[in-house]
C-alpha cells in the first residue's frame, strides 16, 4: 500500500519541541540538520525526518536503537544518490519539503514525491523546462499558478521515482504522459503534492499534526 504523510512545520519552531524532536532522529540526520544556518531549513529537514520515522514505525520499522516492537533498518544511497532502506527491500520511500510543510511517501514499489507552494511560477522556467503539451496545458488553465505547480511537482516526483537525479533533464519528458503514473493533490491549501509510482492511484493521503499528535506519534517522549 502506498501512503503519503504531510504535516505543517510551524510547531517545530518552538525551542522545546525542536530540541526533543531531534532525539527521535538518527545521528546522521541530526548532524545534517545542525549544519543548516537558518531555522526554517532546520525545521524542514527535521519535519521530513519525523514523518519518515513515523511512517516506518507504522510498518514495524525504525531508524533508531531500542524501539520496542520495531526492526531497526538503515538508509543507503543508490547509484544517483537516491536513498533506499538497507535491510528492508520490500519498502521504498521519498521525502520532500517546501515552505511550511514536509511530506513523506512510502510504497512497496519505487516512489517519488514532491511538494511546492504557490509563488513558484516563472515564465523563464516554463520556457526552459516544459514540453510543448505542458505549455499548452498551462495556457488553457483557468488558474495558471496552480497548473504550473501541478506540472512542476509532477516532473520532480517523476525524476525522483526513477532515481536518476539531474541526469534526466526536465524538458526531456512530458509529465502529462509519464509512465509510471503520477497523481496530484491540491493539498494543503496553497500547496501541491505529486507522487509518482506504479501504485499511486490507490495511495492514501494523511495529514499529521505535530503540535497535537507528537505524544501519541512518538510514545510519549514529550
Amino acid at each position: 500500500m502506498t501512503e503519503i504523510y504531510y504535516a505543517r512545520l510551524t510547531p517545530l519552531y518552538a525551542e522545546r519541541i525542536f530540541g526533543k524532536s531531534l532525539l527521535l532522529l538518527p545521528e546522521l540526520r541530526r548532524k545534517k540538520i545542525e549544519r543548516y544556518r537558518h531555522l526554517e531549513d532546520r525545521c524542514r529537514s527535521l519535519g521530513a525526518g519525523l514523518l519518515l520515522e513515523e511512517g516506518l514505525r507504522r510498518r514495524g520499522f525504525t531508524l533508531l536503537d531500542g524501539v520496542r516492537d520495531c526492526k531497526k533498518i538503515a538508509i543507503v544511497e543508490g547509484e544517483h544518490g537516491k536513498p533506499y532502506f538497507s535491510g528492508c527491500r520490500e519498502l521504498f520511500f521519498n521525502l520532500s519539503h517546501a515552505g511550511n510543510y514536509a511530506v513523506a511517501a512510502f510504497s512497496e514499489k519505487e516512489i517519488g514525491v514532491d511538494i511546492e507552494c504557490l509563488g513558484r511560477y516563472r515564465e523563464s522556467i516554463v520556457r526552459r523546462f516544459f514540453c510543448e503539451d505542458e505549455k499548452a496545458y498551462l495556457d488553457a488553465a483557468e488558474d495558471t499558478e496552480q497548473a504550473f505547480l501541478e506540472i512542476w511537482t509532477k516532473k520532480e516526483s517523476y525524476i525522483k521515482a526513477l532515481g536518476r537525479g539531474i541526469s534526466l533533464p526536465l524538458d526531456s519528458f512530458s509529465s502529462l504522459e509519464s509512465r509510471p503514473p503520477i497523481r496530484t493533490w491540491s493539498k494543503p491549501e496553497g500547496y501541491c503534492i505529486s507522487a509518482c509510482g506504479s501504485e499511486v492511484w490507490s495511495a492514501k493521503l494523511f495529514e499529521l499534526d505535530f503540535e497535537a499528535d507528537l505524544e501519541k506519534l512518538f510514545d510519549g517522549i514529550f
